[in-house]
């Protein structure tokens, strides 16, 4: 099937639209992932995959191997291949953001083929407009994080199955295996398509078929075979079975005492999802998709046969909705884990729109310019709708003042150096980014003289406070005063403390 033209614009369209602030530091909502898994990037790059056994080191500033501290807490792809991509274009955000914009055109691209083959190249075109317009797609397209390259391997076994629906042999079958494990090492959230695939074969495959092919129920395995291999490949890492993986799941899915600091209703739970689903995808697409999926729903409440297409448009509806019902924690705290419902609702806005056009169609059947303006017209109120929204989200800085102080710190002392700063609510929620940017040893302590004296060594470098954080004890403020030098920047106060 030939590459029409016409995904080229979808393509270039994405990547303008993705490029904007793609330099940015990493002071957004949610941008903790880029500190976090670009540190981890970094130290790949710096000791190399074989002295990191392939593995994420979470450690900052490791110096040697007996540094290293493993992130064992999802699967590796995404990490191996951005930092393979890392030592060609090296450790930035703007190096960072485009390797995750080239996952998400490739997602797109992907998404076109699957929708075109299932359907036709309008229905693609029109769906990929909707996908990318989205404030879910424009903000969370670039964001350094698994789920982009999830979405595309998830894409890509789901039209990898299509072919292998349709022909059935044994190299479309190994593809099938390949992309699939593939999927399976890059988020866990693929470990879901093994069994909807199984389920769509015994349902739309006719008897005969499945009686010739019992070797397709194989691949049930291979989300199981996945996870047996992350755990020993943990324990080749760490020297020993990760205990936390497990309770770390059981708090994901809401259960534990962990999890009791997060306590919500189901009510509470389920108008979260839906406002989200609102904002990040706008009303406008919401209720187009649900005009097509109610049509499908009454189809199927009414017995009618369904087609194969359907069965896909099952697989695509359902596969997103999987997440938020098993690990409700998570979905509770990071609206980006809602990323793969760009699988269902701009394919169901799409259809919605045709299937609306040819239930109306007496109405332009001789001007065709009524149904384009028509339109033209949702597709801008779908559009702009979150412009605002989208706006604020790209330009956000929750978290500038450790960049800020990351660069005073990395400005100010030297290599080998330690920072003290006297406000340890600074490090619940900043620490990973004043890490990234400042890179120097930090020790923080309550700001009080017994405690500074505690930590005071000859390798210390400065000593800073936060004034809008915790106060500063006089005490160790005029004790500070009379024996260095002071400044002070924005919402900082600084204490040089080298002869």
């Amino acid at each position: 099937m030939k590459t029409p033209k016409i995904l080229f614009f979808i393509l270039g369209l994405a990547f303008l639209l993705l490029s904007y602030n793609l330099d940015k530091p990493f002071i957004g909502h949610h941008d903790w992932n880029g500190v976090f898994f670009g540190n981890i990037v970094k130290n790949t790059v710096k000791f190399g995959f074989l002295k990191t056994k392939f593995g994420a080191v979470r450690s900052f500033l490791p110096q040697t191997e007996a540094d290293f501290r493993f992130y064992t807490h999802y699967p590796p792809m995404f990490r191996i291949v951005s930092a393979l991509l890392a030592k060609i274009l090296g450790v930035h955000e703007w190096s960072l953001r485009l390797i995750v914009v080239l996952f998400s055109l490739l997602a797109i691209f992907l998404f076109f083929k699957l929708i075109q083959r299932l359907f036709n190249q309008k229905i693609a075109f029109i769906a990929c407009l909707f996908f990318i317009f989205t404030p879910m797609f424009l903000y969370f397209g670039k964001m350094f994080v698994h789920e982009m390259l999830g979405l595309s391997l998830v894409i890509f076994s789901i039209y990898r199955y299509l072919i292998y629906f349709e022909k059935r042999n044994k190299n479309n079958f190994i593809y099938l295996t390949l992309v699939l494990i593939l999927a399976c090492q890059t988020v866990w959230s693929a470990y879901y398509l093994a069994p909807l695939f199984v389920i769509h074969y015994l349902f739309f495959k006719n008897k005969k078929e499945k009686k010739k092919d019992k070797g397709f129920f194989l691949i049930i395995l291979i989300p199981l075979l996945s996870f047996l291999s992350h755990l020993i490949y943990g324990f080749i890492l760490t020297g020993g079975w990760d205990k936390e993986l497990f309770s770390t799941m059981l708090f994901r899915m809401q259960i534990g005492e962990k999890a009791a600091e997060y306590q919500f209703t189901l009510l509470a739970y389920l108008k979260k999802e839906a406002l989200w689903l609102r904002v990040y995808f706008t009303r406008w697409l919401c209720f187009l998709s649900l005009i097509y999926y109610f049509v499908l729903g009454k189809k199927i409440v009414n017995k009618k046969k369904l087609d194969f297409k359907d069965g896909f448009i099952l697989i695509l509806f359902t596969f997103p909705f999987i997440d938020p019902i098993i690990f409700r924690n998570v979905c509770w705290i990071h609206e980006y884990k809602l990323y793969y419902f760009l699988l269902s609702l701009p394919l169901g806005g799409s259809l919605a729109l045709f299937y609306l056009k040819n239930k109306f169609s007496f109405i332009w059947q001789e001007k065709q310019i009524i149904s384009l303006i028509l339109f033209t017209l949702v597709f801008t109120f779908f559009a702009t709708e979150r412009i605002e929204f989208t706006k604020t989200l790209l330009q956000g800085s929750m978290n500038k003042p450790a960049y800020d102080l990351g660069l005073i710190i990395q400005e100010k002392t030297k290599e080998g150096e330690v920072v003290l700063i006297g406000a340890p609510s600074f490090a619940e929620f900043l620490d990973l980014f004043l890490n990234f940017y400042g890179q120097r040893k930090v020790i923080y302590f309550q700001p009080v003289l017994k405690e500074f004296e505690e930590n005071f060594s000859s390798q210390v470098g400065l000593v800073v406070f936060d004034k809008g954080r915790e106060e500063v004890e006089n005490e160790l403020l005029e004790y500070l005063q009379q024996n260095f030098v002071s400044w002070q920047k924005d919402q900082f106060v600084v204490f040089d403390l080298r002869p």
